[in-house]
């Protein structure tokens, strides 16, 4: 068996981390109230809705470029608000790249603009604004 070569694994690692901080998404933007997160174990029951927190769609969570704990900027066109986020759970509702963030955040993004709630069989638990999110790429 011939040994790993830590350059070219360091190299590959370090190439990951970049991409994760550098590439750009457009998708919907849902809120919900934020409590026990089943992806990272963090419990915001006490003051959750008011923390910078986002869940990323079950697809995203697995592509290993996004972690627990990692901070993220999402950027509204519309209002041209960017605000940044920590990645704290799994949203099993959200299309690849659709995300989910709590009630404050999204308020915070929107300048209070709260959609319609989805009828029941909708992708979201309530109503959703197009963002861009990522790392340091978005953003105007």
């Amino acid at each position: 068996m011939r040994p790993l070569n830590t350059s070219s694994t360091t190299l590959f690692l370090a190439l990951l981390a970049f991409l994760s901080f550098a590439l750009a998404y457009s998708g919907d933007m849902t809120y919900h109230i934020v409590s026990q997160s089943r992806t990272c174990g963090t419990n915001y029951n006490n003051k959750g809705n008011w923390d910078p927190v986002v869940a990323l769609s079950r697809e995203m969570m697995k592509s290993r470029l996004h972690k627990c704990g990692t901070w993220i900027g999402i950027w509204n066109p519309a209002t041209k608000k960017k605000w940044n986020a920590m990645i704290t759970d799994t949203c099993s509702r959200c299309l690849k790249y659709d995300i989910s963030v709590g009630a404050h955040l999204f308020a915070n993004i929107t300048n209070g603009y709260f959609p319609e709630h989805w009828p029941t069989g909708g992708r979201y638990d309530y109503g959703a604004v197009r963002v861009d999110w990522g790392g340091a790429a978005v953003g105007g």
